[in-house]
């Protein structure tokens, strides 16, 4: 695969929200894989600050929180990362499962999971990283876009179900 694109940017303590790239891809495109690195989606430390955890747990539970409740929330992420491909303003895929590489393939006949197998590789693609709050320090990322213009899809995360 070609490299069409490729993107990198720093998230900061307490962003939420979406980080939108636009781009062209050329109309002979056969296949697509959009790959999102991060540094980290884990806490660093695993002994919260009360000050860092309280305002949240009670946003969310809307009651204040025990240091057992602290440290349960601690073993969750500390960001929800999910990136979504659009082309031409349809939906294509969406990815968010947990850990600091997210990618998703997209062919005419195949595709990864959370993905629709799409025939029409061109026009303008729009990548968007959806970010439910950065709790700790920041998070710096690194997104990918390649193209196949002989398609030849690697298999390592294809879904079964295609």
């Amino acid at each position: 695969m070609e490299l069409i694109q490729q993107f990198q940017g720093t998230l900061n303590h307490g962003f939420r929200g979406n980080v939108i790239y636009s781009f062209h891809l050329p109309g002979n495109c056969r296949a697509l894989s959009v790959a999102l690195s991060c540094d980290k989606e884990q806490f660093l430390h695993k002994d919260p600050s009360q000050e860092l955890i309280s305002p949240l747990y009670e946003s969310c539970y809307g009651k204040s929180s025990s240091r057992d409740e602290i440290w349960n929330l601690m073993d969750l992420m500390n960001a929800e990362i999910q990136l979504c491909l659009m082309i031409d303003g349809q939906f294509v895929g969406n990815v968010h499962m947990p850990g600091a590489k997210k990618e998703l393939f997209i062919s005419s006949d195949k595709a990864s999971k959370g993905c629709i197998p799409c025939s029409a590789l061109k026009g303008t693609a729009k990548i968007i990283i959806n970010v439910f709050q950065v709790l700790e320090g920041t998070i710096s990322y690194n997104l990918e876009i390649k193209g196949d213009f002989r398609h030849k899809p690697s298999k390592s995360f294809l879904s079964d179900q295609t």
